[in-house]
């Protein structure tokens, strides 16, 4: 389920993607992620000039790191996520199969959690969430991984875990690329620290250098604080939510 501008130019408001209608607007500057000093975590995992490029010999993401940059200096220099008329993704195929690929690693085994995440690659390597701008396929590449790729010193195993742990990383770091866009990587982060599974956690910096410790939640309204008389006192962003102590 995706919501679908419906791309007609003439209408200022409300029929655009609405990342593309706040750097339109007044915000502009606010939501770039690719701007040098000011780059995101994801934006460095998928440039293939970064240290900490996710790429390897079976994963090119030349494509996703064109799709995913966000230009905060104007909404019309943007060709990909964030472009105008760009769906925004609400309940996603992405979403459900990588769930099954987690879930299967976790009850079924290695081998049926493999075999999910490579389901979920074949359509990344006929473009998937691409749109037209960025769907080159000499930029792109998602091979099917094989047992020994998780080995020691394989994919997401520079440090001798399990080809297990290895799995679960990777298909966890694949959700926070895949889910950008959604709550999918935050909920997953709150989650796996409740559970005790830092080691499973793609390493992305705290939001500010101030910050000491990751946000749990959304921030509470003030007008909601102000009228409604029976709200609890607001906790702050970072208490954790019950599901996830």
């Amino acid at each position: 389920m995706l919501y679908k501008p419906r791309g007609d130019a003439a209408t200022p408001n409300g029929d655009k993607n609405l990342y593309w209608e706040i750097l339109n607007g007044s915000r502009t500057g606010d939501l770039g992620n690719a701007k040098d000093g000011n780059r995101s975590y994801l934006i460095d995992l998928l440039d293939p000039a970064h240290s900490d490029y996710r790429g390897n010999a079976k994963t090119t993401e030349e494509a996703r790191y064109t799709y995913y940059s966000i230009d905060e200096t104007s909404a019309g220099g943007n060709t990909g996520v964030v472009e105008q008329f760009e769906p925004q993704p609400m309940v996603t195929y992405f979403e459900n199969q990588l769930i099954k690929a987690e879930a299967s690693a976790r009850t079924s085994g290695f081998a049926a959690g493999l075999s999910a995440l490579n389901a979920y690659r074949s359509w990344l390597n006929t473009g998937g969430r691409l749109n037209s701008n960025h769907n080159d396929n000499t930029k792109y590449k998602y091979e099917a991984y094989v047992d020994a790729d998780f080995a020691s010193n394989g994919i997401e195993n520079a440090d001798g875990v399990t080809k297990e742990v290895a799995l679960l990383r990777e298909i966890i770091e694949e959700r926070y690329v895949s889910g950008f866009g959604t709550f999918m990587p935050f909920n997953d982060h709150r989650r796996l620290r409740g559970a005790g599974e830092t080691n499973l956690i793609p390493p992305f910096p705290l939001n500010t250098q101030a910050a000491t410790k990751h946000v749990e939640r959304l921030p509470w309204s003030q007008d909601e604080l102000t009228s409604n008389a029976t709200v609890d006192e607001d906790p702050g962003i970072y208490a954790k939510t019950e599901v996830n102590r």
